[in-house]
């Protein structure tokens, strides 16, 4: 059945907004000249830069707007975050977030084929060892039979906006899609300093331009949602407790994030979440002959698991052994449901992502309309895996203007792909050192000034963003149960860093300030 495209009546309200209509008792837009001399004469005062700082720093630490600090004595600091909102096309930012449900229901159809995944991850399987024992895993699931039909996606869908074609997919993160409730706290922390402290550095920041962001809210929501259909497809034959778990690495710098949706789930859900390594998966769960997926230690206080939510398990570093791997199987044999499940997980690859870009390939998953609004965020993708003229061509295009493309392997994490001319050896090697790689277009999103806070230092800096949209999806294969959007991230960096991740150190997090057209271009150069 084909996702239609209509926009909610909410959705017309934002459009008629974006197109400069006005309603009854609308708040004037934000003045973008104004805006623009507030942000170069922001970056000249000194003192009032650390005046916003010192307010925003105890606010961070009271709500929990958190990073781990030292693992090992357990210390905490602020999360990296801007002091001031970003200015970001309100068009731009109502398009991706409701498309969400669209790229929520291709990744679904691309997740339940499974000759395709196969078929087009063999490739990359070859010359990569994570790759190939995720495609191994799916392949005996396949064998066994799917124990688990219902799939859970709590998904984050990326872009950058450039200032003519609007905003651009960098990746879908279908795994361990982090920041949701760190997000939702930085347009807090926001909403309160452009309300609370707004009158000290403009009149032009304007609170009713800062969008709601739940993004927290709706991942435990959906958590939540997904437990309650396990109850209703497998009942609990006795009294004991049935659980959702998160699967962690060990000394997680990001645990707040986390945490805040642990206690989501109990407060709003009164519905136990439990975290736990792979490791420990491998040594204390176990899979009933009825398929149910229990967990203890020592064989006592056994439970009953509903969800398996993986925070962990998308690097080479998650498995230290063949029992991290094991594992992981054993969850995928059982009955709970997985988020992801490695249907998903596959699913997310850049070799996917690629695949999906070739012409008519789009078209087997979703109608010619669908296909056409996908295309509009897609930029160039290459595959490397043949020798072929295509590929050839592209190729020397990257070694002679390397500063045109990014190339990147099957993982995600941050800090992985290659740049400039640090691609170049693999570019000019043989065919199997690049096959699990694919080559993408670089995306020259907008540029502005921001105020970048990390340990309590503020740097002003040229950054650009990334906009990421999270959304929620449940279904069983014939029926969507669950698909919307639930919120976003804004992650900023300076301008001259290539990676985008907060927890790796490249950027921090941010939110946007919504505007009714483009950004000037004085603001862009």
């Amino acid at each position: 059945m084909a996702l239609k495209l209509e926009p909610s009546e909410n959705g017309r309200k934002r459009k008629r907004k974006a197109e400069g209509e006005r309603e009854e008792g609308d708040v004037k837009a934000p003045d973008l000249e104004v805006l623009e001399q507030t942000i170069v004469k922001l970056s000249k005062n000194e003192k009032l830069i650390y005046q916003l700082r010192d307010e925003a720093i105890p606010w961070a630490c009271v709500h929990g707007l958190t990073m781990v600090h030292d693992a090992k004595v357990s210390s905490m600091v602020h999360a990296p975050c801007t002091i001031l909102p970003a200015m970001l096309s309100k068009a731009h930012y109502d398009k991706v977030f409701e498309m969400a449900p669209l790229f929520n229901q291709l990744i679904d159809r691309v997740a339940r084929d499974s000759k395709f995944l196969v078929q087009h991850l063999t490739g990359a399987a070859d010359e990569d060892d994570f790759t190939a024992k995720l495609l191994n895993i799916h392949r005996t699931v396949q064998e066994k039979g799917l124990s688990q039909t219902i799939f859970l996606g709590l998904h984050r869908n990326d872009f950058m906006v450039e200032a003519q074609r609007g905003p651009l997919q960098v990746e879908w993160n279908t795994i361990a899609a982090s920041f949701a409730c760190l997000s939702s706290l930085v347009s807090q922390l926001h909403r309160f300093m452009v309300e609370r402290h707004g009158r000290k550095v403009s009149d032009a920041y304007k609170i009713e331009f800062l969008p709601t962001n739940q993004a927290g809210q709706g991942m435990a929501a959906a958590l939540a949602e997904a437990h309650r259909l396990h109850l209703k497809h497998h009942p609990p034959l006795d009294d004991r407790e049935r659980v959702i778990i998160m699967v962690v690495q060990a000394n997680e710098r990001n645990a707040s994030d986390q945490r805040l949706l642990e206690y989501e789930l109990w407060k709003t859900h009164r519905l136990p979440l439990l975290r736990r390594t792979l490791r420990e998966l491998y040594d204390h769960a176990s899979v009933t002959d009825d398929k149910l997926l229990t967990i203890g230690v020592d064989g006592k206080d056994i439970k009953e698991v509903s969800v398996v939510y993986y925070r962990a398990g998308y690097v080479p570093r998650d498995f230290e052994s063949q029992k991290e791997w094991d594992a992981m199987l054993r969850v995928e044999c059982s009955n709970a449901i997985k988020c992801p499940c490695v249907a998903y997980h596959l699913a997310g690859t850049k070799k996917i992502q690629q695949t999906l870009t070739m012409p008519g390939v789009l078209e087997k998953f979703v109608n010619k309309e669908e296909a056409k609004a996908i295309r509009t965020c897609c930029v160039n993708l290459w595959g490397l895996e043949e020798n072929s003229k295509e590929c050839c061509e592209v190729i020397s295009r990257a070694i002679e203007k390397p500063d045109d493309f990014v190339l990147k392997p099957q993982r995600e994490g941050g800090g992985n792909n290659l740049w400039g001319e640090a691609m170049l050896p693999l570019l000019k090697g043989p065919l199997e050192r690049r096959r699990s790689h694919i080559l993408m277009e670089r995306i020259r999103p907008q540029c502005t000034t921001g105020f970048s806070m990390r340990l309590g230092e503020v740097k002003v800096l040229k950054v650009v963003s990334e906009l990421g949209i999270y959304s929620v999806f449940i279904g069983d294969g014939e029926s969507v149960l669950l698909n919307k959007a639930v919120g976003h991230l804004l992650r900023t960096k300076p301008v001259e860093t290539c990676e985008g991740g907060v927890a790796a150190g490249y950027a921090v997090l941010d939110s946007p300030l919504l505007i009714p057209n483009q950004i000037p271009p004085s603001v862009q150069k």
